[in-house]
């Protein structure tokens, strides 16, 4: 699965991390809006009645939250963890620490996206239960959720490293990779750019083996 990421081709990762999952959302939404017109227009529901609504769809929120991470992780992983065979020797980029970093952030906003349904759902059922179905989660939430970004942010940086390490074949500094850790950031731009050089990464590589082999 790695190597399929590795030589996957810009267009085909941009598609899968942010075309699907867009074009989803706004068949999400259409449909929500549509259903929340007719209820109108037939006068049984109110304008506010965003909950039943939610009720209805809300169970594919999740669906696409985990079909976009699937993808958008998998590049990272694939990136941090593949890459390593090319990086020098004598270089020690903390693969385990970049493994941790990227699963917590995977399974925390697995259970928020599931969360959020199941409370949504709840809510439906009796709007009072909104103020109790929330704070309990608040204070526990809250540390997550920095702990999360905080991981998302290193594995920002550290595909952005690894990536920079094996194009200069030596441990790059961090002022060396600030322009990929903002095409990582920005992946919807940056995927056109990066994927392209990881290609020629795997591809030289292949090339040399078949090289060494015919020799």
């Amino acid at each position: 699965m790695i190597q399929k990421f590795l030589k996957a081709k810009h267009w085909q990762l941009f598609i899968l991390m942010f075309a699907i999952p867009f074009l989803l959302q706004m068949i999400l939404m259409m449909r929500m809006m549509s259903t929340m017109m007719s209820g109108i227009e037939n006068e049984y529901m109110k304008p506010d009645s965003f909950f039943q609504i939610f009720e209805s769809f809300g169970y594919m929120l999740p669906i696409i939250m985990i079909f976009n991470m699937i993808f958008y992780f998998g590049w990272f992983w694939s990136i941090g963890v593949g890459l390593q065979k090319y990086v020098p020797s004598d270089v020690n980029l903390k693969v385990n620490r970049f493994k941790f970093t990227l699963i917590f952030p995977l399974i925390y906003i697995t259970f928020i996206a599931i969360g959020i349904s199941w409370m949504f759902s709840g809510i439906a059922a009796d709007p009072n239960s909104f103020p109790q179905s929330i704070s309990p989660l608040v204070f526990l939430i809250i540390p997550l959720h920095f702990f999360s970004m905080a991981c998302m942010f290193y594995n920002l940086y550290y595909v952005s490293k690894t990536l920079k390490t094996v194009e200069l074949q030596r441990e790059a500094k961090i002022g060396e990779c600030l322009k990929e850790v903002i095409l990582f950031w920005f992946y919807i731009v940056g995927v056109w750019i990066l994927q392209p050089q990881i290609n020629r990464i795997v591809s030289d590589e292949n090339q040399s083996n078949k090289n060494l082999m015919n020799s």
